[in-house]
C-alpha cells in the first residue's frame, strides 16, 4: 500500500474539517487542491473572516428567541383552546334551554363546530345536563 504524502494527508484532513463546517463542496475542493499543490500561503486568502465564538453566542440567542416564541405560541393555543372549549359549552348549554332533542344537539355540534360525531359525542356527555331539557 503506497503512504500518502503530509500533503494530501493534510488536505485530506482539511476537507474534512471544511465539510463539517458546512462549506460548499467546489470551495472545499479549492481549499484542498491548494494544499495538495503546496500553496499553504494562499489556503486563507479568500475567505471570510469567521468569528466562531461569535456565531456560537448569535446562535445561543436565536436559540433562546425561538424558544421564547414556541413558548408563547404555547400558551396562545392554550388560550384558544381554552375559549374553543368554552365557546362548545355555551353552545351546548343555550341548545339544551331551547328545548333541543339531544341527538339533534348533537348533530348542530357537528355542524357548527365542525366536529366528528365521536368528538361531539364527548362533548355533549361533558357539558350536556340530565333533567334540565324543557318539555
Amino acid at each position: 500500500m503506497i503512504a500518502n504524502s503530509a500533503g494530501d494527508t493534510i488536505a485530506d484532513v482539511l476537507k474534512v474539517l471544511l465539510l463539517k463546517m458546512n462549506v460548499p463542496m467546489p470551495e472545499t475542493e479549492r481549499l484542498t487542491d491548494k494544499v495538495r499543490e503546496k500553496k499553504m500561503g494562499e489556503l486563507f486568502a479568500d475567505m471570510e473572516k469567521i468569528d466562531i465564538q461569535a456565531e456560537r453566542r448569535n446562535t445561543a440567542d436565536a436559540r433562546r428567541q425561538a424558544d421564547r416564541a414556541e413558548k408563547r405560541a404555547d400558551a396562545a393555543e392554550t388560550r384558544a383552546d381554552m375559549e374553543e372549549e368554552r365557546g362548545i359549552k355555551t353552545l351546548i348549554e343555550v341548545i339544551q334551554e331551547l328545548g333541543v332533542q339531544r341527538d339533534a344537539a348533537i348533530q348542530k355540534l357537528m355542524e357548527k363546530r365542525n366536529l366528528s360525531r365521536e368528538a361531539a359525542l364527548e362533548k355533549m356527555d361533558r357539558y350536556w345536563k340530565e333533567g334540565r331539557e324543557h318539555p
